[in-house]
């Protein structure tokens, strides 16, 4: 676009008045022949377990959402728990939502740079409980143990076995046992014990002394 002006000065007076005339040359580009950003395109796997892996199965959350960037939280559908969304932020947020006692949100945010391909804790689906007995042994009773039985956390000392109420249905099973050094580095030893199927009344005893 060129603009062309032209000076008259009033008759008597120190007045200007410019008058200016714009002239649109055929080369030019407007705004709305700017590439448009088409975004990234971002998946999101859910998976209904406390500790999810991308190979596992995928089941629909209750509720999932996402944010691009600061904006506002919008749900998505899903189709057999993949669900495919895109943002032009580089910044992202999804929450996954579940229903019942169990449930709750969680939060996630990401990066486009890190990942586009997320996969994130799903809705664990509960038929009842069962009563499970855990035994801790071949850890020293000074060491801190923790067990995760699906979504369920227990704290657990070595030779005390305990028993509690898990939700029926099949559950991981992972295990770490550390010495708390205060002010330094210690280390930490993860166990994955078998998939359970918690229909029962089951005995399970990881060996976290390996």
């Amino acid at each position: 676009m060129v603009a062309t002006c032209k000076m008259h000065r009033l008759a008597g007076t120190a007045a200007v008045i410019a008058w200016c005339s714009a002239v649109v040359s055929c080369g030019t580009s407007s705004m709305s022949d700017m590439p448009v950003d088409p975004g990234a395109e971002i998946t999101v796997k859910v998976v209904p377990s406390a500790v999810p892996v991308s190979t596992d199965a995928t089941a629909n959350a209750d509720l999932l959402a996402f944010q691009d960037g600061d904006g506002p939280w919008t749900s998505v559908t899903g189709t057999g728990g993949v669900y495919r969304f895109t943002v032009r932020d580089e910044r992202y947020g999804v929450a996954v939502g579940c229903k019942g006692s169990y449930g709750g949100v969680a939060l996630y945010y990401q990066l486009v740079s890190e990942t586009s391909d997320l996969t994130v804790t799903g809705c664990e689906r509960f038929d009842g409980a069962a009563n499970l007995t855990i035994d801790v042994q071949g850890v020293s009773p000074y060491d801190a143990t923790e067990i995760w039985i699906g979504g369920v956390f227990i704290p657990i000392g070595a030779g005390s076995p305990i028993e509690l109420a898990i939700p029926k249905g099949v559950a991981d099973v992972f295990a770490r046992t550390y010495a708390p050094v205060f002010g330094g580095d210690f280390a930490v030893r993860v166990h994955r014990g078998p998939t359970l199927d918690v229909q029962a009344i089951l005995r399970t005893s990881p060996a976290c002394g390996g």
